[in-house]
């Protein structure tokens, strides 16, 4: 990993980046977890399908549910 790297990634813990380097992503070793697999059910009208069934692991979509409920709290979400 170069220094260019190292320095943005810096800058992203600092909250002056937004986005990471995809070098510095793309280097992040894959690991299973063991966390299950569940269905993306449309929860308290958090989140809109169009009827096609999306499946995630269990604590990604615990995580995804509750962003979806702070922003809808905050008025960044639209009925």
């Amino acid at each position: 990993m170069n220094i260019r790297v190292l320095y943005n990634v810096f800058l992203v813990r600092l909250g002056i980046r937004q986005i990471l380097p995809s070098d510095y992503i793309n280097g992040i070793r894959v690991t299973e977890n063991n966390d299950p697999m569940i269905q993306l059910i449309a929860d308290e009208g958090l989140v809109k399908t169009d009827g096609n069934t999306f499946c995630g692991r269990k604590g990604m979509i615990e995580r995804l549910l509750r962003a979806a409920k702070e922003v809808s709290e905050k008025g960044y979400l639209s009925s």
